[in-house]
């Protein structure tokens, strides 16, 4: 004789994370903000530049003021100086 016991349906808690995936979150989030922090002071060192250099870079010193004045501390600017110089080039192929 063949009998099916009744399944029973626990809602149990779902696992916690664990300690070692919580400090590699936070590890990763704190490279994050350290890279951001060099790109930064690289885009810093940018407006030592001559106009000219910067000219041949893409860029100018108005458009780097711009950038670093609307992106906070811990906001990576380089991202958006890139499609600036890029855009610039690709206007000047046209």
């Amino acid at each position: 004789m063949r009998t099916t016991a009744p399944m029973i349906a626990l809602d149990l808690p779902s696992p916690k994370r664990t300690l070692a995936e919580a400090m590699r979150n936070r590890s990763a989030d704190v490279v994050t903000w350290v890279k951001s922090l060099i790109n930064r002071r690289a885009a810093n060192r940018l407006l030592d530049l001559d106009d000219h250099i910067l000219a041949d870079i893409g860029l100018s010193a108005s458009e780097v003021h711009e950038v670093l004045r609307n992106h906070r501390m811990h906001q990576d600017p380089s991202m958006q100086l890139t499609m600036l110089a890029r855009k610039r080039a690709l206007r000047c192929l046209i």
